[in-house]
This record gives C-alpha cells, structure tokens and sequence, in this order.
C-alpha cells in the first residue's frame, strides 16, 4: 500500500486533503495540495510531458539533436547554466569517425594508417 507524502497511509487515516488514495486527482492537483503543507515537492512527469514540455525546451533542459543515422532526437541538454555561454550540444561521433584523425595526431603516417585499414584493426 502507498504511503503518504505528509503522513498516513493511503485510505487510512489520510484526512488532510491529499485524496487518501484516490486517484480522482491529478498529479499537478495533489502538488499544490502539498505545497500547502510546505512539503518540498514537484510531479514526477512522463517522457511524453518531457518532450513536449515549454519551459524545458526553452530553458534548454531538453534539446534536439541531429545524428548522422538515427536523425533527429531529443536528449538532455546542459544541467550548468552560464550567464554567458550557452554550451552546444551535438551528437555523437559514428564508431571510428575519428580514428584516422586521433591516429595522425599520436603520429602514425598516412601509409601505416591504410595498412591497419587494410588488416582490418579496426
């Protein structure tokens, strides 16, 4: 059986006007019956109200990004808000993408690099 957030257990001696268990309210409803109490609280939403929800967007708490195969979808954006930076959320790489790069940078020639291709390393 659930349990309260103020006291009692649901249908017992629940009798300050959370509902008791009864589920005729809505999330949001029981939320600010419960800030009435000065109980630190918020409603738990669902994926779809994620997406779909204003603020998160606007606030930049959820973003969209485009992949390079799986095309548009939506992610977490930063948690750190700057007053004068806004970071850039991307996608990431494909697997490899940047193999070749790292490679030349930790100083294997173009040549050794097309034999690991060619010997199938990666």
């Amino acid at each position: 059986m659930g349990r309260c957030a103020i006291g009692g257990r649901y249908g017992r001696g629940c009798d300050h006007g959370c509902g008791g268990g009864d589920r005729r309210k809505s999330k949001h409803e029981d939320v600010d019956i419960l800030r009435k109490f000065e109980v630190p609280c918020a409603p738990v939403l669902s994926m779809k109200e994620i997406a779909h929800d204003p603020a998160l967007r606007a606030s930049g708490t959820v973003v969209e990004v485009d992949h390079k195969e799986r095309g548009t979808y939506l992610t977490v954006g930063s948690p750190i808000k700057f007053s004068d930076f806004t970071p850039q959320i991307a996608s990431s790489p494909l697997l490899g993408e940047h193999t070749d790069d790292v490679l030349t940078e930790l100083g294997y020639t173009a040549d050794a690099i097309a034999e690991m291709h060619a010997a199938r390393v990666f």
